[in-house]
């Protein structure tokens, strides 16, 4: 089954995982909106923020009060970071999937806010499903990510691996 990705809030991890992989232009050419909070896009220093305004991700700009409510979020989730905070926020604001690998973001986006949450693995498996990947790219990329000491489930992984190595 395909799916269009409408709208997509990465968090910096995802990012940071295709960007070790050398793959962050081949996500970014699926067809879907992609926002970052300017609060994300502030911390962000690999990849570079100018690089993600060139791949097309834009810059999601909040008001006075969705600030405060950022802040809010902060206060009644005192482990998120101010960023994730800010990329749930948007997230639930532009009814968008959030894609991120951190266990705590995502278990609050889907159980408090309702939200679609995907990670890493799910992105490599949509690539290769959508013809974006090859197997062979997308096992090198998740190998390049688990080389360079990337989070990410390992049996889950391997599993991956087995199976896109076998072709």
């Amino acid at each position: 089954m395909t799916i269009f990705l409408s709208c997509c809030v990465p968090d910096s991890n995802v990012l940071i995982d295709f960007q070790q992989a050398g793959i962050l232009e081949v996500l970014f050419s699926l067809p879907s909106r992609w926002l970052l909070p300017d609060l994300t896009l502030a911390e962000m220093h690999t990849p570079d923020l100018h690089r993600l305004l060139e791949l097309g991700v834009e810059e999601a700009l909040f008001s006075r009060g969705e600030v405060q409510a950022i802040v809010q979020l902060r206060a009644r989730y005192p482990a998120l970071s101010l960023p994730d905070c800010a990329n749930l926020y948007l997230a639930h604001r532009e009814h968008a999937i959030l894609l991120t690998g951190d266990r705590l973001l995502r278990r609050i986006a889907e159980n408090d806010f309702g939200l679609q949450v995907r990670g890493t693995l799910w992105l490599l498996d949509h690539l290769l499903t959508m013809g974006y990947l090859s197997r062979q790219s997308a096992a090198h990329a998740l190998r390049a990510m688990l080389e360079a000491g990337r989070r990410l489930p390992r049996a889950e992984c391997e599993r991956r691996l087995e199976r896109w190595e076998r072709s």
